[in-house]
């Protein structure tokens, strides 16, 4: 990562690394933050996961059930 602005102020990363500037208590360096929230997968029945930095989505559309993870049932089951 270069050039990072914020606020139109350019940030000198290797003074964040130090400590030596900004708030760092949430600061990951060298690994990455995300979490696999579809590993193992929420969704029932066959559902598809997919997500977000920080959440996950069941797509039920092929399944014949509904709901969040896919666990209500649309038709007769």
């Amino acid at each position: 990562m270069r050039l990072l602005t914020v606020k139109e102020q350019l940030v000198d990363l290797i003074k964040v690394q130090q400590r030596l500037m900004g708030d760092y208590s949430n600061l990951q360096i060298d690994m990455c933050g995300i979490i696999d929230r579809c590993s193992p997968s929420h969704c029932e029945h066959g559902g598809s996961c997919t997500q977000s930095w920080s959440t996950f989505r069941c797509n039920c559309s092929s399944t014949g059930y509904s709901g969040a993870t896919c666990h209500s049932c649309k038709d007769v089951c």
